[in-house]
């Protein structure tokens, strides 16, 4: 792990923090930038070959925020925090800076912040905050997302609206067409918050799985990389989604219903991350298990509905033991 004493001028934690800011800053506002030029300027070919490109890039907006508080700890992460949210604010006072505030630099602040905690568990040996539980925080916090988006917005509202509007444009589609287009644009807009959710909860977790193993390359990072088979959530996600179901059973057409689903797609993606902990510690396991880990995900990304039998796995998990049982067999 890295040593800040030895580090050149330019792994300064003051330096890298305020370069952090201003990429991090840079990737956010180009793509917004770039939308309002092509829609100014008609839509030439090279905007929108730029638009694209930088929409790319914007998916990776906090990785410079990740690279400095992963590599310098949390005061780092505040500094560059503070000057791209500076930046956003200063160019475009509105609410383009609570959204980043928000979804991006709220996330990141877990990771960092918790990811970073230790305790001594002997003299040479650390023990790192768990990867269920920093999980777990991640979801937490994406629940209070979706209460947050769903409240303020007034969603059930909005969704009403929005689900009209696409009633009319699929009046232009073939009738054969309508139905499945009314029914998948419904379906699509009543778990938004939970669809920003999710992507937003895992794009930063791969995000800074890539930041972690880049300091690593550099031996700049200050924890080792988690372990994804050691991923076990805590009690009450499980609670959660018991009450969720009763929410969703009770008020399906209110706002706490939309809520309760929303929070159960959040809650489903957490416990489909446990469930993938379980298959890879079994694949540690068997005879060629790496390679029949890739078939496996190659499975996962062509049949989607995979995805809730391996959240099945992690739900039933307390009562099936697989982990234990796993464990059990000779390698």
């Amino acid at each position: 792990m890295s040593d800040l004493k030895q580090r050149p001028f330019y792994y300064d934690e003051r330096v890298l923090s305020v370069a952090g800011g201003l990429l991090c800053a840079l990737l956010f506002h180009a793509p917004y930038l770039l939308v309002h030029k092509t829609y100014q300027n008609g839509t030439a070919g090279f905007l929108v070959i730029f638009q694209l490109i930088f929409v790319f890039l914007g998916l990776f907006t906090t990785l410079p925020l990740l690279l400095s508080g992963l590599s310098n700890g949390l005061k780092s992460l505040l500094i560059g925090s503070g000057v791209a949210l500076g930046i956003i604010f200063l160019f475009n006072p509105s609410l383009l800076g609570l959204n980043f505030l928000l979804y991006y630099i709220g996330p990141v602040f877990i990771l960092v912040q918790r990811g970073l905690l230790s305790r001594n568990v002997n003299k040479d040996q650390l023990e790192w905050y768990p990867s269920g539980l920093l999980l777990a925080n991640l979801i937490a916090y994406g629940i209070g997302l979706i209460i947050l988006q769903s409240y303020l917005t007034d969603w059930t509202h909005e969704t009403a609206q929005l689900q009209l509007q696409f009633t009319e444009q699929a009046k232009k589609l073939p009738s054969d067409q309508q139905l499945y287009y009314n029914q998948m644009s419904s379906m699509m807009l009543s778990f938004f918050p939970g669809i920003m959710a999710v992507s937003i909860t895992g794009l930063q977790i791969l995000l800074a799985l890539f930041a972690q193993k880049i300091l690593e390359h550099k031996n700049l990072n200050l924890r080792p990389m988690p372990r994804f088979i050691d991923i076990s959530l805590p009690w009450w996600l499980w609670i959660a989604l018991a009450f969720c179901g009763i929410g969703v059973v009770a008020f399906y057409e209110s706002t706490i219903g939309l809520i309760a689903k929303n929070v159960i797609l959040l809650l489903i993606f957490a416990f489909f991350l446990e469930g993938l902990s379980i298959i890879h510690a079994f694949s540690r396991k068997i005879k060629n298990g790496n390679f029949k880990l890739r078939i496996f995900y190659l499975f996962v990304i062509v049949f989607g509905w995979l995805i809730i039998i391996v959240a099945l796995l992690a739900i039933f998990e307390p009562w099936l033991q697989l982990r234990q049982r796993f464990s059990k067999l000779k390698g």
